[in-house]
């Protein structure tokens, strides 16, 4: 498929001048690795490694999977439209079909066996988002929530909105919705129980950001006059415009700063960029990426680096290569988060060590591998470099578990065993 650029009229002078006098825009020759052929408009990016595949791409035309060069599209989903997915750990993939027909829902897909079960009808689903509480799915009629994957509920503040994007942060929950009694963010502060209205209408996000104890940021998309980048320093309640911009589609974690993707080139604006709020900047990680028309970031959570994915319409590319904008480096801190589990296997106990770039918020957390949450280790502050925790196991079975270190801007996923 050819990446085709489009281009749209600004809006006004004016915005355009104060866009060009708040932000400079540096470049970065950011180095991005090729993820399958080129020739796919991609979705949606999974890391797996079960059922013979290691990544999975999610395409219009269907679910590609493999490694390297060596790539072919799963027999059962050919011209089945994939929106998204997630690896569910359990030789599982839960994923979104979905173009305004009959086959529209969620479904779980099996890498041994190469099944597909259907457990929900819905129509045009558009995101997976997966908390410690449970998964939920944003679709053009609401939000449905599953804690098992059986049992699918719609929940009532968003029945029959337009459900675009959500986010969490341990208790913290924010939803965007639009088209029903009320239009804009709902929040919660209870891990979704009870729901809090907008303080703004018309907020019409596609993609929301948070961060521990710091700014969340979301993208407004489209063509309109509020289109751009806003952020929130109350967890979602109210929003401020960063700088307005056409056409934004997703944002992702960076080594420091969020990174931002337009679904193509807009002047200055495009591609895939990180944006410095401290000095207003925003620095271009385009210079090597084949096509600009990004549909979804992404990322690989079983390698040792901060990486993002794009997904563009030509082909899927990754890269761990960050400029650190405004930020002396350091040769002693590390780069990336680095986590080990020892022993693996372990009898009654083990012990995580974790290494950080930086200080801040994070949670530790122990999964069974049916994607149940068995053990909640560590949520608070730690410091930069090296960090202790152990991991006990003389409450839990036997058997294998994932462990899952989660900060603002990354997350490892590290499987152990437990002996008894």
């Amino acid at each position: 498929m050819i990446c085709l650029l489009r281009w749209a009229w600004p809006r006004t002078l004016s915005v355009l001048a104060l866009l060009f006098l708040l932000i400079s825009l540096p470049s970065h020759a950011t180095e991005w690795a090729a993820i399958g052929p080129d020739t796919l408009s991609v979705n949606d990016y999974v890391s797996t490694g079960f059922g013979g595949f290691t990544e999975m791409l999610l395409t219009d035309e269907g679910i590609y999977g493999g490694f390297g060069e060596d790539w072919e599209r799963i027999e059962e989903t050919v011209n089945l439209p994939a929106i998204a997915g997630q690896y569910l750990w359990n030789d599982s993939l839960l994923v979104l079909f979905g173009d305004g027909s009959f086959s529209d829902g969620i479904y779980l897909y099996t890498g041994e066996s190469g099944t597909f079960e259907v457990l929900e009808w819905i129509y045009l689903p558009a995101f997976i988002h997966w908390s410690e509480n449970g998964f939920y799915v944003g679709y053009a009629q609401g939000l449905k929530y599953s804690a098992d994957l059986e049992t699918w509920v719609d929940l009532d503040p968003f029945h029959l909105q337009n459900v675009t994007a959500m986010a969490s942060q341990g208790d913290l929950y924010a939803v965007c919705a639009e088209g029903g009694w009320s239009d804009g963010v709902f929040t919660s502060d209870d891990g979704g129980i009870n729901w809090t209205g907008p303080a703004q209408e018309g907020l019409h996000f596609n993609s929301i950001l948070p961060r521990y104890n710091e700014t969340w940021y979301a993208t407004y998309g489209g063509d309109s006059r509020s289109s751009g980048l806003y952020q929130s320093t109350d967890h979602g309640q109210t929003w401020t415009v960063v700088f307005y911009s056409l056409s934004m589609v997703d944002l992702h974690y960076g080594m420091y700063d969020p990174v931002i993707a337009w679904d193509g080139e807009y002047g200055d604006t495009s591609g895939v960029q990180i944006y410095h709020a401290p000095t207003s900047q925003l620095v271009s990680l385009n210079e090597n990426l084949p096509c600009l028309n990004v549909n979804h970031l992404a990322q690989n959570d079983f390698i040792d680096c901060i990486n993002v994915v794009a997904c563009t319409d030509s082909g899927a590319y990754m890269t761990c290569d960050f400029p650190e904008v405004g930020v002396e480096p350091n040769p002693v801190q590390p780069k990336n988060v680095t986590l080990a589990v020892h022993p693996n296997p372990f009898n009654a106990a083990a012990v995580v060590d974790v290494v950080l770039p930086r200080s801040g918020g994070v949670k530790l957390l122990l999964y069974s591998v049916e994607g149940r949450l068995v053990a909640d280790l560590y949520s608070g502050q730690v410091h930069a470099g090296r960090n202790r925790f152990t991991l006990d196991g003389r409450s839990v079975g036997a058997g294998m578990y994932f462990v899952v270190f989660v900060t603002d801007y990354q997350r490892i996923v590290q499987k152990v065993v437990l002996l008894k």
